[in-house]
């Protein structure tokens, strides 16, 4: 046994060497040898430890190449307390609880903040939970926002545009859109359903600070029609709280000056094939589909009410970005400040 404390041996050419966890101590010899520049094969003999010890005590726990005790023992403590969470059982009334929130589409980080301090789970734990058993042949994973067996990069997919006229780039919004600081900064898209199987399509609608929804059911894409849904939204809106539309460069809002017109909103068009720069609805499409929308679904079939269920869903879901408030709530104090004002 070397002077280590916890030591387990094996043989090797040089004779029978130890394994072992290093302790604050170690790690302050192994730093003293370092600075007499003495090789991590000549601190194992010394410290009668195995060298792979050595070597993978030295990679794991130096920064930019330098080895220091104290910053070490850190990092090491700090590995070991992600590894224990990671090695959170969840069991019992803990997994009856994450079940029972996916199930009506929280996010694994909405769950982990709003079950604590009841119980001490990161967000990560659980979703390396849900992907571990997804291997076994669960189905929880068809509960995230965005379901898949694995975690991979999605790729973008590229459409035509026609050229939109008399369009304002986004860029050139109020600066509180950019900021999310006022109500009133809306994104439009459509979700379109399966080719062949009906025009039917989604509208959506949401609004940059409270994040909440709206979802009409339209029977085409046509601009027309788009036009209509849109103002009909719109004018539920007061008009005070009516700042700005953006909206992507799809023929189906060829027809925006007439929003503007009837509703006074002013809209705003992205670049073409830059969904990035209409975040919030790419995230608020990405929810609907994982909840009652996957991709290939007929458009044609679903019920409005249906539709308002979705729409419900997402609106009365906390979210982190709000404080944990739900868009719902976010929302109601726009309208109820408004009214003060008034």
């Amino acid at each position: 046994m070397g002077i280590l404390g916890v030591t387990t041996t094996t043989n090797s050419p040089g004779g029978t060497v130890s394994h072992t966890q290093i302790t604050t101590a170690d790690r302050k010899r192994i730093q003293q040898l370092l600075s007499l520049n003495r090789t991590q094969a000549d601190i194992a003999r010394t410290l009668g430890v195995h060298p792979a010890t050595i070597s993978r005590e030295v990679k794991r726990n130096s920064l930019g190449g330098v080895y220091c005790a104290t910053q070490a023992s850190t990092l090491n403590r700090n590995r070991r307390r992600r590894q224990a969470q990671e090695r959170c059982k969840i069991t019992g009334s803990l997994r009856i609880i994450i079940e029972e929130l996916l199930a009506v589409r929280w996010s694994p980080k909405i769950i982990a903040k709003m079950i604590s301090p009841g119980f001490s789970i990161s967000h990560e734990t659980i979703y390396r939970w849900i992907y571990r058993n997804a291997q076994r042949g669960s189905d929880l994973w068809k509960c995230l926002i965005r379901p898949r067996k694995h975690r991979k990069k999605k790729g973008r997919k590229t459409t035509d545009h026609m050229q939109i006229p008399e369009k304002t780039h986004y860029s050139l919004r109020p600066a509180a859109a950019g900021d999310r600081s006022e109500y009133g900064h809306f994104e439009g898209d459509l979700i379109m359903g399966t080719p062949g199987r009906g025009k039917d399509c989604l509208l959506v609608l949401v609004d940059r600070k409270t994040r909440h929804l709206n979802i009409r059911k339209i029977p085409d894409r046509k601009a027309a029609t788009v036009d209509k849904a849109i103002r009909k939204i719109i004018h539920k809106v007061p008009k005070v709280l009516r700042k700005s539309l953006t909206l992507d460069n799809g023929v189906e809002f060829t027809h925006h000056l007439n929003v503007t017109k009837h509703t006074g909103l002013p809209c705003y068009f992205t670049d073409i094939r830059a969904p990035w720069q209409r975040a919030t609805g790419e995230n608020r499409n990405g929810l609907i589909r994982a909840i009652d929308l996957p991709r290939g679904a007929d458009l044609a079939k679903m019920s409005l009410s249906a539709i308002r269920r979705i729409e419900q869903l997402i609106n009365h879901r906390p979210m982190e970005c709000l404080g944990l408030k739900t868009p719902a709530e976010a929302r109601a104090q726009e309208f109820l400040s408004i009214a003060f004002q008034s």
